[in-house]
């Protein structure tokens, strides 16, 4: 929850920003975090969170930075057996994030302890429609 917290007043503090946030959706094996981790993406790059061991954040940055650009989400599947050290599979979903008024409100859920739902839908064909849908 702090992370979350610390994104949300990061992005507020930044209004004139444009924001990409990536979040660990989905993990097989052994990871460094787990499901929920977040990575908030600027437009100049810039990042705060982590979702790895610091490996693969520079790469995750990279495609925010497109998500960002051309405002279509990608989910991401990195094979960490080899390269990083760990013996898994993580998925990360890589989405622009709305405006800063709904970070503000989200800030203030927060903020006041009051309960609160944030989801995203990914998926393949239609069920990736009405996932979104539901949210």
């Amino acid at each position: 929850m702090k992370s979350l917290l610390q994104i949300l007043q990061w992005a507020c503090a930044e209004r004139s920003q444009t924001w990409a946030l990536a979040t660990l959706v989905r993990t097989r094996g052994s990871t460094y975090r787990k499901p929920g981790a977040r990575l908030l993406v600027d437009s100049r790059g810039g990042m705060l969170g982590v979702l790895s061991g610091g490996c693969l954040e520079e790469e995750i940055a990279r495609y925010g930075l497109n998500v960002i650009r051309k405002g279509v989400p990608e989910l991401l599947v990195f094979d960490i057996r080899r390269l990083y050290g760990c013996n898994g599979f993580i998925e990360i979903l890589v989405e622009k994030i709305p405006a800063a008024d709904t970070i503000e409100n989200l800030l203030t859920l927060l903020a006041n302890r009051y309960p609160g739902v944030s989801c995203a839908g990914f998926g393949h064909g239609s069920k990736e429609k009405s996932l979104a849908q539901n949210c």
